[in-house]
C-alpha cells in the first residue's frame, strides 16, 4: 500500500501526519510519512502538519561579568520533562538548545561546585510567564514558531567567609559571646553563634 511523503522545507520539523476525511486518521509516527493507505479508499485529505523549531540561548557569569564554566543548564517543558540532553558551560560560559518547538519552557541551572545563585535574568520578549524569583536557578521561557530566545542569563557568586574572636581587655579569649550576621536589610543571614573557650567565630 503506498504512503505519501512529504519532504519538508530546510529547517522545519513534522508535528503529526493526518489520514482520511475530516483528518480522523492520526498517524502514529511523527516523521514526515502516513500510515500506508488503501488504493481502493478515497481520502479528501492526506496532511502534514509542520512548524518551524526556534531556539533557546543564555550565559552563565560570575558577580563580576566573567564567565563560568561547570554550570549545568537543563531545558523542561511544561510537564517539566527534559526536552533536549542536558549541556554543560564551557569557558565561554554559554549554552543553546536548537531544534525547540513552540510553546512554554523552563530554563533550570546547577550551580559550578561552590557556587550560589545571585541572579537570573529573563530575556525581554514577551514571555507569556514572567521570571518573578530572580534568585532561584529558573526562568521561565516563551518560545514562538522561529524564535531565537537569547539573553536567558544567570549569575552565580562565588562565596565568602566572615570570622573572628572576643577577647577580654588584657587579650584573653571570652566564651559566651553571642554573634550575629546580618544583611544591609538588617535580616540575619546565617544562624548566630556563641564563642567558646577559644573566643572563635
Amino acid at each position: 500500500e503506498p504512503s505519501p511523503l512529504v519532504e519538508l522545507p530546510i529547517g522545519w520539523v513534522s508535528t503529526g501526519e493526518f489520514n482520511g476525511p475530516e483528518n480522523t486518521g492520526t498517524d502514529s509516527e511523527i516523521d514526515g510519512t502516513s500510515e500506508p493507505i488503501s488504493i481502493n479508499t478515497d481520502f479528501a485529505n492526506i496532511n502534514f502538519g509542520i512548524v518551524l523549531p526556534g531556539s533557546i540561548s543564555g550565559s552563565v557569569v560570575d558577580g563580576t561579568g566573567n564567565p563560568l564554566s561547570g554550570a549545568i543548564i537543563t531545558l523542561v517543558d511544561g510537564n517539566l520533562n527534559t526536552v533536549d540532553p542536558t549541556v554543560t558551560t564551557l569557558a565561554d560560559g554559554l549554552y543553546s538548545f536548537g531544534n525547540v518547538l513552540p510553546g512554554e519552557y523552563t530554563v533550570l541551572e546547577t550551580n559550578p561546585v561552590g557556587y550560589t545563585s545571585t541572579n537570573d535574568t529573563q530575556s525581554v520578549d514577551g514571555d507569556i510567564i514572567p521570571n518573578t524569583n530572580t534568585n532561584d536557578d529558573s526562568i521561565p521561557v516563551t518560545v514562538g514558531e522561529g524564535e531565537a530566545d537569547v539573553a536567558n542569563n544567570f549569575v552565580d557568586t562565588l562565596p565568602g567567609s566572615i570570622s573572628g574572636s572576643v577577647v577580654d581587655g588584657t587579650g584573653n579569649p571570652l566564651s559566651g559571646a553571642i554573634i550575629t550576621l546580618v544583611d544591609g536589610n538588617i535580616n540575619t543571614v546565617d544562624p548566630t553563634v556563641t564563642t567558646l573557650a577559644d573566643g572563635l567565630y
